[in-house]
């Protein structure tokens, strides 16, 4: 049977009528490469990277406002002062960890602030919104009151003066003003607004999420323990209340008003987006409650043993089942990509080799004992390049780990980029320590999942590693031997690279001279560690522990303002910036307003 050459680039229904019988099946047409931004819109750019819960307000917010600096977490407009004072040193790039929906712990019931296993891939986490600036403040006196009163304003200073994230009690506290700002919005009839009924026409499972929400919060547990008829992912009157579903509502619909909003701004002075979408949800979550089929209960997804995890890791979110999602015709998949694409200009897809195979752990068992359960790879980057063309969307493929070459090789044919990660490729040799930057590629120093500059540079980790049980303590002078080797080798290949000064030694000329290095490099836009900068000795993410490390916690040591009044830092960011615009080559500036402008079809190239 041949299909029609012309047929249009999208989602087609393919039916087959037969006597007797009759058979439907999805047909995706698809440009064959992704997205690809035009010349002059991301030309050897560079940006910070920064949680943004780690973000320290500066005194200076809201100037003359009722808001006044976070409430213990950074929020958007944090991030979006961030991005100014970098843009105002020539970073275009804004770039945080994923801002999905997290259980933040404010109610009893589940808690896992982590933004690799959210709540669902499909709504974002509430707890970045910032009230002052949230639909309806302005008419709402009670929030007013509130952000202004002298017991919410001592708690908001006892918890941004602590060093971490205090998600309970941040989450807690901002509650209280967005319980008042909702209840203020449904009682002045704000659901009748054009911009709200919007909303929920483009988010159509909006109130199915928002009735999850509230029937957690009455049951105080996760839905696995819920009685027989609700955990079946069906909710009737009486399951929750009214009140806490609006709330859920309407913490949604403000926190992606903010967040368009942001990237408008970003956008509108020449700059680029870059979100991040994880592999996995939280199995305790919305996703895996509502549509139970899709996923295979009674395994967790992770890695198996390598040199570096040898116990392997257990990541501990259910995988999506293979069958399942050809089934549903990818609608969840699809749905999430849509959610991120809408907001960013490149999207970063975690674990990107989940779309060939994932390792299955079955409960109970060890990592080692888990199995590798393969997809339909093709079928997913069909997805992946129809989307991304139609929201003009460069993809990122994060392939770092043990990565089969059939992922490079897929990642290259249909033009996403991949990440090339400097203290992931260091080699303990002078001639070869780093491998030339490819075109095709976000750079960096080191990720979210590695320990800093500083203290890979002291070899610190290793120690960390050994005394969490990571490492075998029998390591400890071999690790430390090979550590002092590709430190050496790297200061060699820098002094040879013009980058380092003869003699110079330590942590912060290495740290400028490899920045300067990945600065002159081809990649598509080169990503800073924003902790580096100060060589924080911190992780920010140790994997393969849950309890035994405070993950996704620290804030940074600087406020905003501290950032914008260092001369040191602005001097790093300065040179970096001469180094991107460097090498006779002067990128060209992202037209403002480009993401939503001249969404020409797709073409195949």
């Amino acid at each position: 049977m041949r299909l029609p050459r012309d047929l249009p680039f999208g989602y087609h229904r393919l039916v087959v009528d037969a006597p007797g019988e009759r058979h439907e099946t999805l047909l995706i047409r698809a440009p064959r490469r992704a997205f690809a931004h035009e010349p002059g819109v991301c030309d050897r750019e560079w940006g910070l990277f920064c949680p943004l819960y780690a973000l320290r307000s500066g005194a200076s917010r809201h100037p003359g406002g009722a808001g006044g600096p976070n409430l213990g977490c950074g929020d958007f407009t944090d991030l979006r002062e961030l991005a100014e004072w970098s843009a105002s040193l020539g970073g275009r790039v804004l770039a945080t960890l994923p801002l999905l929906a997290s259980f933040n712990g404010e109610r009893p019931g589940p808690f896992d602030p982590s933004p690799y296993a959210p709540v669902s891939r499909r709504f974002w986490n509430e707890l970045f919104i910032d009230p002052a600036l949230a639909p309806g403040f302005d008419q709402c006196d009670e929030a007013k009151r509130l952000l202004q009163s002298d017991d919410l304003r001592r708690e908001a200073a006892a918890l941004r003066a602590i060093d971490a994230v205090d998600y309970r009690r941040a989450a807690t506290l901002k509650r209280r003003v967005l319980e008042a700002l909702s209840a203020h919005f449904f009682a002045s009839g704000g659901e009748g607004g054009e911009d709200y009924r919007a909303f929920l026409r483009e988010r159509p499972d909006a109130a199915h999420y928002a009735a999850f929400r509230a029937a957690t919060e009455k049951h105080a547990e996760s839905w696995d323990k819920w009685p027989a008829r609700q955990r079946k992912g069906a909710l009737k009157p009486g399951d929750f209340d009214p009140p806490v579903q609006q709330f859920h509502l309407y913490a949604q619909y403000a926190a992606d008003r903010q967040i368009a909003g942001l990237a408008r701004e970003v956008r509108g002075r020449g700059g680029l987006v870059y979100l991040d979408l994880p592999v996995g949800v939280s199995p305790y979550g919305f996703d895996v409650w509502s549509d139970q089929s899709l996923f295979a209960m009674g395994c967790s997804t992770g890695a198996p043993p390598d040199p570096y995890f040898t116990g392997g890791q257990n990541w501990g979110f259910a995988p999506m089942r293979p069958d399942a999602c050809r089934a549903e015709g990818y609608r969840s998949f699809i749905a999430s990509l849509r959610h991120h694409m809408k907001q960013s200009d490149y999207l970063r897809l975690d674990h990107v080799m989940a779309f060939h195979r994932l390792f299955w752990i079955p409960d109970g068992r060890g990592a080692s004992e888990g199995v590798y359960v393969h997809y339909e790879a093709e079928e997913f980057y069909a997805i992946l390049c129809l989307e991304s063309h139609r929201h003009r969307c460069r993809l990122v493929g994060e392939n770092l780990g043990t990565v089969p070459p059939a992922v490079n090789k897929a990642l290259n044919a249909h033009d996403l980029c991949g990440l090339f990660v400097g203290q992931y490729e260091c080699q303990p040799s002078a001639a070869r320590a780093l491998r030339p930057v490819p075109t095709n590629c976000v750079a960096s120093v080191n990720t979210h999942d590695m320990p800093p500059f500083a203290k890979s540079w002291e070899g610190s980790d290793i120690d960390d590693r050994i005394a969490l049980r990571m490492l075998d303590p029998a390591r400890r002078a071999p690790e430390h031997e090979h550590r002092r080797k590709v430190n050496a080798a790297l200061a060699a290949f820098l002094r040879k690279k013009g980058l380092l000064a003869p003699g110079a030694t330590g942590a912060a000329p290495l740290r400028d001279a490899l920045h300067a290095y990945l600065g002159r490099s081809s990649a598509d836009f080169l990503l800073l560690n924003i902790e580096d900068l100060w060589l924080e000795s911190r992780w920010q993410n140790i994997p393969g522990t849950l309890e035994e490390h405070a993950n996704w916690r620290h804030k940074l040591r600087l406020t905003l303002d501290e950032l914008r009044a260092d001369a040191r830092i602005a001097g790093q960011l300065r040179a970096v910036d001469h180094a991107r615009r460097g090498n006779g080559k002067e990128p060209g500036a992202l037209r403002a307003g480009s993401k939503k402008s001249s969404r020409q079809r797709p073409t195949a190239r």
